[in-house]
Order: structure tokens, then C-alpha cells, then sequence
């Protein structure tokens, strides 16, 4: 059984409880994903179990290909040294550099594929 990527020990759980991620594929918005638990990182990947975001119709996508890692109204994403990458739009994450993502950012789990997701939500509402 493999274990689950750990997250940085400054990781909090998301600051605003209605942060999600818009799943897109073209034009089509295929899904929309709650990142409300209170959780300190949620895992992008096709192993069932470990991944707290499934990927299940892309066979390009790793097992654990990266990972959002929240720290107050901040997220970052990790690329999990998958085999296609991952984008924050045409540039590649560095698997040892996490790329700080803001609200309406776009990523994707490999080049050039049709699935991308959005952040939304990420800062909490102005008082």
C-alpha cells in the first residue's frame, strides 16, 4: 500500500469555507470540487483511496500527481514528481519549487490536455 505525499508542517486548513475548483474539459465545466474539509492538503491523483481529488477518466494523470497544499488564504500547488507534470498554464511546476496559485488560476495535470481546473474562492469575502 502506498503512503500518502505528507504536506509542510505550515500547512492550515483553507481559510474560507467556500473554496472549490471548477474541473473543465473545453468549454464544458464538467465539475465543481469542494476543498471545504478541513484538511491541510488535498491530493490530485487515480489512486483510489489516497487521492482526495480522483482523476478517473485521464490515464495520462499519475497514481499521486500533485497535490493543493493550503496555508491560511494562500494555496500551493505541488507537482508530486509525476511523469506528465503538472501546469499552471504553460509552465511546468518544479517538483522542488511549489507554485503559489490565485483565486481564478488555471492548472492542469499534464501538457496539452483538455482537463483543466480553476481555483475559486481562495480569499475570504472582504468584511
Amino acid at each position: 500500500r502506498t503512503m500518502a505525499w505528507q504536506p509542510p508542517p505550515w500547512a492550515t486548513p483553507p481559510a474560507n469555507p467556500s473554496l472549490h475548483l471548477e474541473c473543465w474539459r473545453g468549454d464544458e465545466l464538467v465539475r465543481k470540487i469542494e476543498l471545504t474539509q478541513k484538511r491541510r492538503c488535498f491530493i490530485l491523483g487515480r489512486q483510489p483511496g489516497v487521492a482526495d481529488v480522483l482523476i478517473t477518466d485521464d490515464e495520462a494523470v499519475s497514481r499521486q500527481h500533485a497535490a493543493l497544499v493550503a496555508s491560511k488564504e494562500s494555496l500551493y500547488l505541488y507537482d508530486l514528481k509525476s511523469f506528465r507534470g503538472t501546469f499552471v498554464g504553460p509552465a511546468r511546476v518544479d517538483p522542488a519549487k511549489p507554485q503559489k496559485l490565485y483565486d481564478g488560476a488555471e492548472f492542469s495535470l499534464g501538457p496539452g490536455l483538455p482537463t483543466r481546473f480553476i481555483v475559486r474562492n481562495l480569499k475570504l469575502p472582504a468584511a
